[in-house]
């Protein structure tokens, strides 16, 4: 399977003839995604839970990597509006 840039469902690479069907995902999908990745790439939420094992020993081979993907995701996540929550609608019920 290889990587194909689309526009409006068509190929546009050279020498790629026909239409290929782009996979689409929803929002709620998207999210889960992220807050996956979110959890995956967090370094210091690794060390915390394998304290234990590590001990003290020096930091992981790729926190670097790690931290930098984790701020990636961070970014693109608060960004999002899938993320937030008003709280003025959600406790109106309490104006009254």
């Amino acid at each position: 399977m290889t990587k194909q840039l689309l526009q409006d469902g068509r190929c546009v690479n050279v020498g790629c003839k026909g239409r290929v069907v782009a996979q689409q995902f929803s929002e709620r999908q998207t999210n889960d995604t992220l807050r996956y990745l979110q959890g995956l790439f967090d370094v210091k939420k690794f060390k915390d839970e394998n304290a234990k094992e590590m001990g003290n020993s020096e930091e992981h081979p790729h926190s670097v990597i790690l931290s930098n993907i984790k701020a990636v995701v961070d970014d693109v996540i608060g960004h999002s509006k899938y993320n937030k929550v008003d709280l003025n609608s959600l406790f109106s019920f309490m104006d009254k």
